[in-house]
């Protein structure tokens, strides 16, 4: 009996991990349903260009960050159902992780911003 109810917790918490992850992923798509993008033409090549502005750089950050973290979670909780994964080893791995990609994120979008 013991052993039920420590499974039934497991998959609440699982589930409770999940809802928060669609929480934060809504949010983010109705942040980006309302943006408005501006455009300016290149002087010289006459391509169109984004026009950034502080609140946008700092929308897209605090939301980059954001899908890292979710996209984490999300691995985790698929690890932990998977394989059992537990333990700070592996949460120091998905940061590493994490890490990477949202400096590769940030280099990707200053590139296109130059």
């Amino acid at each position: 009996m013991q052993e039920m109810g420590l499974q039934v917790k497991n998959i609440v918490d699982k589930a409770k991990k999940e809802m928060g992850i669609e929480k934060v992923l809504q949010e983010m798509r109705a942040t980006w349903s309302t943006v408005e993008f501006q455009f300016e033409r290149h002087h010289s090549t006459g391509i169109a260009m984004l026009v950034s502005d502080e609140e946008l750089i700092e929308t897209l950050e605090d939301n980059q960050v954001r899908y890292v973290w979710t996209d984490m979670a999300h691995f985790t909780l698929f690890c932990s159902m998977l394989f059992g994964f537990t333990g700070t080893t592996t949460h120091r791995f998905l940061m590493r992780v994490a890490d990477h990609r949202a400096q590769q994120s940030l280099n990707r979008f200053q590139g296109k911003l130059l």
